[in-house]
């Protein structure tokens, strides 16, 4: 198990260093802090759960983060 988790985390980063080719570290960054956003849609969708407080609270966080680095602030 750890080593599958070793090996998807060395995956992560390869591809993220690879990505950095194509883009900037800042549209990058703005990619990852979205995450909330697919993982509320992804559990509403497929896994039928109830969009919490914590969870809107999160998504709209992560916008306002987003929005700010695309920015440049």
């Amino acid at each position: 198990m750890f080593f599958l988790s070793g090996l998807l985390l060395s995956l992560h980063f390869a591809f993220w260093i690879a990505s950095l080719k194509v883009t900037s570290v800042a549209s990058s960054v703005v990619l990852v802090t979205t995450h909330p956003i697919f993982v509320g849609i992804g559990g509403w969708l497929f896994l039928k759960e109830r969009l919490g407080l914590n969870l809107i609270f999160g998504i709209a966080l992560s916008v306002l983060g987003s929005g700010l680095i695309s920015y440049g602030i």
